[in-house]
């Protein structure tokens, strides 16, 4: 009489719910880590194009301030001691300085960014700000001395639909037109213009009424003008508005101490 065959008793059994349950888990695994992966290529290839580059994370945030004294606790800050910030922390803030469209190329590649801040933007062309649109959660945009910039570059603007703060100076190949594609951004609060010229010299391509329209649009956005003469519009009259005033301060510095939270 034969015996009847033995089951190997160290074999692991698994029922169909939790082989679902283990392949759900490690799909998330998977997903967290290749989302990381993406994050720490784009903060890499951003800091290798443009050493400059100044960014804050998630974890610095306080009340819509960033302070480079805040440091992730638990396991957190032990991955990020081991293997770099950005692969635990989603970057918010991101500060430029000449600004290349390469460098916006590789900042579409980070969807968490809230606040960008570019400073003589000269290098940047219209088709560079199209990248922007990739940013969904962008709240506050500053470019300063983009002079290449064009009225399509206003269009593209006006599709970051979540902006709040704006900051921008106005090339020469901008104009009033140009200018009413902002009222697309109702969530707009604050909106700094600097001026090529006054509003009233002759010829002048941004004129008063364009303002007055542009702040109908927008009657809940404050807006200051600067050109020769500093003047400010609000709900279609001239009045006192505040300044603009960045909500992003004492911010990391990136570059070759990019994978730690300490300014340099």
């Amino acid at each position: 009489m034969t015996r009847p065959a033995r089951r190997n008793r160290w074999l692991p059994r698994f029922g169909l719910r939790s082989l679902v349950a283990l392949v759900a888990l490690l799909a998330v695994v998977f997903a967290w880590i290749g989302n990381a992966r993406r994050r720490h290529d784009a903060v890499e290839a951003l800091l290798h194009s443009n050493p400059s580059t100044r960014i804050a994370y998630d974890f610095q945030r306080e009340d819509n301030k960033y302070s480079a004294a805040a440091r992730p606790a638990g396991w957190r800050g032990w991955l990020g001691d081991h293997y770099g910030v950005d692969w635990m922390a989603a970057p918010e803030f991101v500060e430029l300085q000449y600004p290349t469209p390469d460098d916006l190329a590789f900042l579409a590649r980070m969807p968490s960014v809230r606040q960008l801040h570019c400073y003589r933007a000269v290098d940047l062309d219209d088709a560079s700000i199209a990248r922007l649109a990739a940013l969904k959660r962008l709240e506050e945009l500053w470019i300063f001395d983009g002079t290449r910039l064009s009225d399509a570059a206003l269009v593209q603007i006006s599709h970051c639909r979540q902006l709040r703060a704006l900051a921008l100076d106005l090339s020469p190949r901008m104009t009033g037109e140009g200018l009413l594609a902002l009222g697309q951004l109702k969530r707009l609060r604050k909106l700094d213009l600097q001026l090529c010229d006054s509003l009233d010299s002759p010829g002048a391509a941004v004129r008063r009424e364009h303002l007055e329209a542009l702040a109908r649009a927008l009657p809940e956005c404050q807006i200051r003008v600067t050109g020769d003469v500093e003047t400010s519009v609000n709900d279609a009259h001239l009045g006192a508005v505040r300044p603009m005033e960045s909500s992003a301060i004492a911010l990391t510095t990136s570059g070759q101490s990019a994978h730690r939270w300490m300014a340099r």
